[in-house]
């Protein structure tokens, strides 16, 4: 099972009618699951759910969202207002082209169809 750490709302150990169990609650935005996971001997039941907390603890304070941004030292204007349209990279050109292409053959396609 993969469970990315931004969807987990809490992790603990609570008792089930199996015994000690490390139950993971996701948050409601993704799904609100409730994951519970039978775990023996129960000294590896602990094992797991410090290192879980931990992990997920320094996550919280440290999110990966997947994206790095090093700023580029000569675009680091002091004030916004210097900031210009010609100051920003776009970075993938070919898709933005083909939206603008798709997009212009939409509404030319619409302009020559006649309403009667």
């Amino acid at each position: 099972m993969s469970l990315p750490y931004i969807q987990i709302a809490n992790i603990q150990i609570r008792d089930s009618k199996y015994g000690l169990a490390l139950v993971i609650n996701t948050l409601k935005m993704s799904g609100g699951y409730v994951l519970g996971f039978r775990i023996d001997p129960p000294e590896k039941l602990h094992e797991i759910y410090k290192e879980l907390t931990s992990l997920h603890t320094v996550y919280s304070e440290t999110p990966i969202f997947g994206v790095d941004y090093k700023p580029k030292p000569d675009l680091e204007p002091q004030n916004n207002d210097h900031l210009s349209i010609d100051d920003i990279e776009e970075i993938d050109e070919k898709k933005s082209n083909e939206i603008n292409h798709n997009f212009s053959a939409y509404l030319s396609a619409e302009d020559s169809v006649s309403v009667m």
